[in-house]
């Protein structure tokens, strides 16, 4: 009996630990953080999309709510060109972006028609 409840509790211990790593980026990809602020009253879809293809997985989490706000996790290419995109619409180029990953704290907010950007004051 012992035995199974030890046995027990480590597993527990284990899938709660599993369930505070993130999961691996696709193969090719950096990862940054940013806060993004769904301010429509629908939820949305993000994505990363390559100037020269697609990133499966790239935005985690991809889905956000309505009126709702988290940290999300972006991987995008290594190299060449991306584009941040939501509900299938091209909104912000990796050259905007680029220049502000690890200087300060990212922050997107998806309004009425397109997307801002900006980049927080570390504090």
């Amino acid at each position: 009996m012992l035995r199974s409840v030890t046995l027990s509790l480590a597993w527990s211990v284990l899938v709660a630990a599993c369930a505070l790593v993130e999961p691996p980026g696709p193969a090719g990809t950096r990862p940054f953080q940013a806060q993004v602020r769904n301010t429509l009253p629908d939820p949305v879809e993000l994505t990363i999309r390559p100037l020269d293809g697609a990133v499966p997985g790239a935005v985690q989490p991809a889905l956000l709510p309505a009126l709702s706000e988290t940290i999300v996790t972006f991987h995008v290419p290594i190299a060449g060109g991306w584009i941040y995109v939501v509900n299938g619409d091209d909104q912000i180029s990796s050259d905007e972006v680029i220049p502000s990953i690890g200087r300060c704290q990212l922050r997107f907010v998806i309004g009425v028609g397109d997307s801002t950007f900006s980049c927080l004051r570390i504090p």
